[in-house]
């Protein structure tokens, strides 16, 4: 039987929370907050620009990776 059948609420939570306040929500990882924003368009704005970065920046990396071997990823216009 997991905790949460069990009726044991974790020690540590991880999630985006409707704060007791009602003003805000509040981020935790692992227990601890990690921000807070004042709507849940403002959390959902931020992880967009989140992952818009981390796609842009992996492709950044695979394209170097890629010149490193002698492969043009056609993206930046190089040789072939």
């Amino acid at each position: 039987m997991s905790d949460k059948a069990a009726g044991k609420v974790p020690k540590t939570r991880s999630g985006v929370f409707h704060s007791k306040s009602g003003s805000d929500y509040v981020v935790l990882w692992q227990g601890q907050e990690i921000c807070r924003y004042e709507s849940i368009e403002a959390f959902i704005d931020a992880h967009a620009a989140g992952l818009e970065a981390l796609e842009s920046s992996q492709a950044d990396l695979l394209e170097r990776y890629y010149n490193s071997i002698g492969i043009s990823s056609g993206r930046s216009g190089g040789e072939s």
